[in-house]
């Protein structure tokens, strides 16, 4: 396939012009021959060097070269100052804080920490009710303003229930031996609080004969919100210095002493009303116990 197939019958391109040829360049002159330079004389041989002579040592009598002693000079000024510094350091005395005992400026002191937690003030046990003693009997009045009132002759049972309300616990009973003098009891107790109703047997006689049908101790002037109050001023834990200034009728010579108030309320009862005394038991140091009970003559 030609080229007439593809593209059709072609033109005649017009005939190039023929190029004209280059001048030929002129031809360049010949550069002059250089001069020969003239031959270097010869140097003359240098005569051989001579050996250095072995350094003879130096005389230590033979003062050194200027700047050998200025610097043996500096050197030595330099060491004693080293060893001014390092002896300065050394001595120095250090402050109690760590510090290396020079002046420091007055520090501000912090303000005191507060804790958020602080140790309680111990309170008395608050009391809402008392519980009063005295010769007859006692008194019990509660928060509410009612009272109760127990005589020594009284029935048992009344008295134990309302105890029972106000100390707001349930007591725990024992049985109080008798020997030939005093009779068997049941003893109600709560905790730092104890009522005596007598046990009857069969021989006995009757109740209302019975010369100590009742009667009440304790060893702590608060029972629950309770506070028992006893006459003469006495209390548990008071000295038994300040029990002896208030005036007992004796004092036992056992010891530990047991000191006695009121005792001429000890008398047999007269038309079914009882009186009792006091007895006060103590540690020999302190009071311990209270107790209001009927006590025969020695």
């Amino acid at each position: 396939m030609s080229l007439d197939d593809l593209f059709g019958p072609q033109e005649p391109s017009e005939p190039e012009e023929p190029r004209k040829p280059r001048e030929p360049k002129p031809p360049r002159e010949p550069k002059p021959p250089r001069a020969p330079r003239p031959p270097r004389e010869p140097k003359e041989p240098q005569p051989p060097r001579e050996p250095r002579a072995a350094r003879e040592p130096r005389d230590p009598g033979e003062p050194r070269s200027r700047s050998t002693l200025i610097l043996s000079i500096i050197a030595g000024i330099l060491a004693v100052a080293v060893a001014v510094v390092v002896g300065i350091a050394l001595t120095r005395p250090s402050g109690d804080d760590g510090t290396d005992g020079t002046a420091q400026p007055n520090p501000v002191p912090p303000a005191p920490a507060t804790s958020s937690t602080s140790t309680p003030t111990p309170t008395a046990p608050v009391t809402t009710s008392t519980l009063t003693l005295a010769a007859t009997g006692f008194t019990l009045q509660g928060e509410d303003g009612d009272e109760f009132t127990h005589a020594w002759a009284d029935a048992a049972e009344p008295a134990i229930a309302a105890l029972t309300e106000a100390f707001g616990s349930e007591p725990t009973t024992d049985v109080e031996s008798g020997d030939s003098r005093t009779y068997a009891y049941t003893v109600y107790s709560w905790d730092g609080f104890r009522f005596a109703d007598v046990l009857l047997s069969e021989g006995n006689k009757p109740r209302d004969q019975v010369d100590t049908p009742t009667y009440v101790g304790y060893s702590a002037n608060e029972v629950g919100d309770v506070a028992i109050t006893a006459e003469f001023g006495l209390s548990i834990g008071m000295s038994l210095a300040d029990a002896r200034e208030l005036g007992p009728d004796s004092e036992s010579t056992t010891a530990p002493p047991i000191l006695r108030f009121g005792s001429d309320r000890d008398t047999f009862f007269v038309d079914g009303a009882r009186t009792y005394g006091v007895r006060v038991t103590t540690d020999g140091t302190v009071v311990t116990d209270i107790v209001y009970r009927f006590t025969p003559p020695a």
